[in-house]
């Protein structure tokens, strides 16, 4: 009995199997070979042109306009990329992501390129992407087609910019997604800030949120009215916090000074509002004294009255009569 075949098969010609080959290939790396031209456009709008491309499917049919590539063979990661080119990067979407990441980092953190667009996932939870947004970044709004077949990814992609063209780069990018800056919070110094104002000396710490302010002339024992002037009119000061984490602290050796705290974030502002107190006029009122007894007044003496004669009288002159 003769058996039937399920499929007729026919020999492959190496022709066939090289398009196939190269179709598996595009359908596994679509992402990473073939840029969409929409971000292509965008990074020569910014540049004015691509000096490199250290991550190339190819430099035969190059899908970026580079005026040099390196491919998988040339091993980009291990090559010099300056000097003072203008680079695009797309990283391979792999477990070498990072490294891509820390190479275009160090080279224009070194000075060796002068600009640098990279396109990534926007995989917000992994170490490299840390690094990478201390740089601009748009979040692409759009799902952009990628492959040589145009098909659609279905991931987040971001753009981020290393160089000194803030504004170009969301000239260039605006209509592709939304444009973030990072914000770069000015570092608080660790150790106590100390400064002297005539003699009275202002130690902050801003780290802990709290400041000291001491003079020598400050007797432990009693509280002077200068104490209490300073300490009265700081409290009113925007930012200090209320009186019970505030204090005179007395040491050993018969020393005061003033402690306050302040709220976090307020420290620079609450530094120059006391300062002016330190450095302004002494307008500081003094102790009232006790009212003063009124003194009693003799009352003036009266003038003599002197009497009067009434009309149509006469009135004797006193005096012998003759």
């Amino acid at each position: 009995m003769k058996q039937l075949t399920l499929f007729d098969l026919e020999p492959l010609s190496m022709e066939d199997s090289n398009r196939k080959s190269a179709r598996s290939s595009n359908k596994q790396n679509g992402a990473r070979w073939f840029v969409p031209p929409d971000i292509v456009v965008a990074t020569v709008e910014l540049m004015g042109a691509i000096d490199l491309d250290p991550n190339s499917n190819s430099k035969s049919l190059p899908n970026v306009p580079a005026k040099q590539y390196f491919t998988a063979e040339d091993n980009g990661l291990q090559r010099p990329w300056g000097p003072k080119r203008r680079i695009f990067l797309n990283p391979p979407p792999s477990r070498t992501t990072e490294a891509w990441i820390n190479k275009v980092c160090n080279e224009y953190e070194a000075g060796n390129i002068s600009e640098a667009v990279v396109l990534v996932r926007a995989e917000v939870d992994s170490e490299w992407w840390q690094r990478l947004t201390a740089y601009p970044v748009c979040f692409i709004h759009r799902k952009l087609r990628f492959g040589g077949r145009g098909q659609r990814v279905a991931y987040a992609l971001a753009v981020a910019y290393l160089g000194p063209n803030l504004a170009g780069f969301a000239e260039a990018f605006n209509e592709l997604g939304t444009i973030y800056v990072p914000f770069k919070r000015k570092a608080l110094p660790t150790v106590p800030q100390i400064k002297q104002h005539g003699r009275y000396i202002l130690s902050v710490n801003y780290s802990a949120c709290y400041l000291t302010i001491a003079n020598p002339t400050w007797d432990a024992r009693n509280l002077s009215q200068d104490q209490e002037w300073l300490r009265r009119n700081i409290l009113d000061v925007p930012g200090i916090l209320p009186s019970r984490y505030s204090a005179i602290s007395k040491s050993a050796e018969g020393t005061a000074k003033l402690v306050f705290s302040f709220k976090k974030g307020e420290g620079e502002s609450v530094v120059r509002q006391i300062e002016a107190l330190l450095e302004g006029p002494r307008t500081r009122p003094k102790k009232p004294e006790a009212p003063k007894a009124a003194r009693s007044r003799p009352e003036p003496a009266k003038p003599a009255q002197t009497k009067t004669a009434k009309p149509g009288k006469k009135v004797a002159a006193k005096g012998k009569r003759r």
